[in-house]
């Protein structure tokens, strides 16, 4: 998956803070880095349901910018909101529900963990 996301440019990143990010790929749609993944978004798809289409762990409830449940801290990159969220947003803090990505972004964002199950045939052995 590394490889086929790395088709677009990330220069917006930061170097310092994303070494390894590749800087010479194609411009189509917004590159989003995380601590575990690096993904496009989708057209027509928001911040946050693109980290839940990748499995990333982020809590919300109202969707809209009202409640604030899914604030993220915005390590780099630019977003802008069509209508202000009502909910407080912070220096460097995006509300991934409501905001427009404008460009390459890197918010802190970490995936699910997978938590063993209880009836997996190995743990009883």
């Amino acid at each position: 998956m590394y490889v086929e996301i790395c088709k677009r440019s990330a220069e917006a990143l930061p170097e310092h803070l994303f070494p390894n990010l590749p800087r010479h790929l194609n411009n189509s749609m917004p590159l989003i880095t995380t601590q575990d993944r690096i993904f496009e978004l989708q057209p027509g798809e928001t911040l946050l349901e693109g980290l839940e289409r990748t499995g990333h762990e982020v809590e919300y409830q109202c969707r809209s910018g009202y409640c604030g449940s899914c604030r993220l801290k915005l390590l780099a990159g630019n977003v802008s909101y069509p209508q202000y969220p009502l909910a407080f947003v912070g220096p460097n803090e995006v509300l991934p529900c409501c905001c427009k990505v404008e460009g390459d972004i890197a918010v802190a964002a970490v995936t699910r963990r997978r938590e063993p199950d209880l009836f997996d045939e190995d743990l009883f052995d």
